[in-house]
């Protein structure tokens, strides 16, 4: 067992260091209690996404601002479609970690 243990603490000191958690998923809104992640927001944007890939394939800034606008338009579709099925209750948008900056750009355009 000891010889075990050591070649494991062995191994553990040649693992890179920069190996850090990686955030998995994050919250791009939360409307009225319904969280809308940023994976549910990738999700409606890949497939635009792809296509601005293929017109861009430098990814310069002309690419970037496009995919700015892309996901707005596609935060602010899921903001309203969550918005209508609870019943057009007044929306509270609440974000956290990575979706504030995307929350804080969809705010700023409205």
């Amino acid at each position: 067992m000891k010889p075990v243990l050591l070649f494991l603490a062995a191994i553990a000191l040649f693992l890179p260091a920069s190996q850090a958690a990686q955030p998995v998923n994050g919250i791009a809104a939360k409307v009225n209690g319904e969280i809308i992640t940023l994976n549910e927001l990738m999700i409606k944007v890949a497939p635009m996404q792809s296509v601005l890939m293929s017109q861009n394939p430098r990814r310069g800034p002309n690419y970037d601002q496009k995919i700015k606008q892309l996901m707005e338009q596609m935060l602010d579709e899921l903001i309203v479609s969550t918005a209508h099925q609870n019943s057009d209750n007044p929306v509270v948008l609440v974000c956290h970690s990575m979706g504030c900056p995307v929350v804080h750009r969809y705010l700023a355009k409205k």
